[in-house]
This record gives structure tokens, C-alpha cells and sequence, in this order.
């Protein structure tokens, strides 16, 4: 026989509500299980053994286990949103080619070489990331360009990041030693076509006084060097003349021409003088063709 209770727990949610309690069954509240107090003043009640007792036994053991845990019934809620979650699939791998310029090269030292790497499709992004074989120090690589260093052989690996995946190749780097630079003649075209009198006694007009033999040289002079027929120890003949610093071509020149420093003329001399030829710039671009002409004179005077 069903016998009839009152909550008179205060801090229960259902404080005097009055429930049916069935024989054999704890003489309690369903929801703060704190002893009932007996009623029989008629007021609506609850039944304790009603369908939605054991829904509400449950609802409230489970909010009792979540506050002891402190995830409250927000984690509860949450909870049950992240069993629903399902794991996305890996995506399948894209079927990318990957290879580079070359394998396999020679190099000098000193000389650099571009490696370029090919993609197809080449519509995917990509990041390529460059390095040398470990404790190599025959080359260096800077974003594809190499440049050898020191004779022997190193590896220029290249690594492409794929969106889900990472390619792989690698070139071998064969480095000799670099040939010893040849030794530069300062030479230009014009002076190879102009042709050199051969080297031979001459006798030039010098105003009645006495000649001498000529002969092929070199004179540092205070103001150039001059590379060609010597007379008396002056320019006197064919030769070129390299100016080390500013300075009138010809004393006599009635148009005042100066050469800079590192500028040279190439023709004849007469008696220390430039008296006709061609004037070049230090660059080797022909400045002007020169006719100045041989002044009188009997002594080779300052030049």
C-alpha cells in the first residue's frame, strides 16, 4: 500500500512536495534521498514510483558524479557534443612529379651554378627548402644557386613540402681546382693593325747636330712610360707613350690638347715630342687621330 510523503529538505528543489512511496521502498525524497516526512493534509502530490521516477534517479545521480568531477553540467553537455564529432578521413595524396635541371655537374672553384626544380602539375603550392650534405663544405647553396668552394665532391639536396607530402632529390657536385689566370698584355686592336718599324739604324734631320743610333725600350719618365724607339735616351721613333698623369700632349700644339692620367698615344716621336699618331683613352676607345707636326729644334728640350 502506497503510503504518502513530504520533502522537508529546504535545499531540495521540490521542498514540500508530497510524493506516493510504495510499500518496500525507502521512505525518501526521490531527488535529495533525505527522509520524508509523512503527509496527509491531501495536497497534490507526486507518485515516487511514477514512469519518470527513474529518469529523474538518473538525471540526478548524474549531475551529483559531474559537480564531485568539477565539470558541471556544461561539460556534460559539451561531452556529449564531442562523442558525436567523427574523425575526418586523411585526405588521399596528390600524385605530384618531382625533378631538377641536373644530377650531375663539374664545376671550378669559384664558379656557381643555378638548380632549378620542376613540378607537374606545377599548380600545386609548394615550399622548397635547400641544404648540402653534412660536414660538406666543397659547396654552399643559397635558395637554388651553388657555388663551389673548395675542390672535391658534395651533394645540394632539395626537399619539396607538398600539402601531404615532402619530395626529395639531389645533385652531385664535382670541383676541381681553378685555372691560374693568364697574365693580361695591355694591348689594344688599333695598336696590332699599326704596323712597328723593324729596329734599325736611322738618321733623323736634327738641325745640324750630330745623330745617333736608335734602339727599342722602355722610359720611365716623370709624367708616363714610354714603350718604343729610343734616340739619346728620348722617344725617337715608333713607340706609345702611357701618361700617369695629366699633361699636354705636345708643348707646340696650337690647340692645347692635355691626356689624363691612363690615357696613351701610339705614332711617332721626334725628339722626345708626339708629332703625329693616334690619341686613346684609358678605356682603349680611340679619342682622336693627331697631326701635329715636327717643330725645329737641335736639343731634346723638357717634355
Amino acid at each position: 500500500m502506497a503510503k504518502q510523503g513530504k520533502c522537508v529538505n529546504i535545499e531540495c528543489d521540490h521542498y514540500k512536495e508530497v510524493f506516493d512511496i510504495q510499500a518496500g521502498e525507502e521512505f525518501e525524497c526521490p531527488f535529495c534521498h533525505k527522509p520524508l516526512a509523512e503527509s496527509t493534509d491531501g495536497k497534490k502530490h507526486k507518485d515516487g514510483n511514477g514512469p519518470n521516477k527513474k529518469l529523474m534517479e538518473l538525471i540526478a545521480a548524474a549531475v551529483a558524479l559531474l559537480a564531485g568531477l568539477g565539470g558541471g553540467v556544461y561539460a556534460l553537455l559539451s561531452g556529449s557534443d564531442n562523442n558525436k564529432i567523427q574523425e575526418e578521413p586523411d585526405q588521399p595524396k596528390l600524385s605530384v612529379e618531382m625533378s631538377i635541371n641536373h644530377t650531375e655537374k663539374a664545376l671550378k672553384v669559384g664558379e656557381t651554378d643555378t638548380l632549378a626544380v620542376l613540378l607537374n602539375p606545377d599548380t600545386i603550392p609548394a615550399t622548397m627548402v635547400w641544404s648540402t650534405q653534412q660536414d660538406s663544405a666543397v659547396v654552399e647553396v643559397d635558395n637554388g644557386i651553388v657555388k663551389a668552394t673548395k675542390e672535391g665532391e658534395g651533394q645540394v639536396i632539395v626537399k619539396t613540402i607538398l600539402p601531404n607530402d615532402t619530395l626529395e632529390a639531389q645533385c652531385l657536385y664535382k670541383v676541381e681546382k681553378a685555372e691560374e689566370p693568364k697574365p693580361v698584355i695591355e694591348e689594344t686592336e688599333q695598336k696590332k693593325a699599326e704596323p712597328v718599324a723593324p729596329k734599325k739604324d736611322v738618321k733623323k734631320d736634327t738641325g745640324g747636330t750630330s745623330t745617333g743610333s736608335s734602339s727599342n725600350g722602355t722610359l720611365h719618365l716623370s709624367y708616363g712610360t714610354y714603350k718604343g724607339e729610343i734616340k739619346n735616351g728620348h722617344p725617337d721613333g715608333i713607340g706609345r707613350l702611357t701618361y700617369n698623369r695629366s699633361r699636354r700632349i705636345n708643348r707646340y700644339d696650337d690647340k692645347g690638347r692635355v691626356a689624363d692620367a691612363g690615357d696613351y698615344v701610339v705614332g711617332e716621336f721626334v725628339r722626345g715630342f708626339f708629332v703625329q699618331g693616334k690619341w686613346f683613352g684609358g678605356d682603349g676607345a680611340l679619342k682622336e687621330s693627331l697631326m701635329i707636326g715636327v717643330q725645329p729644334g737641335n736639343d731634346y728640350e723638357s717634355k
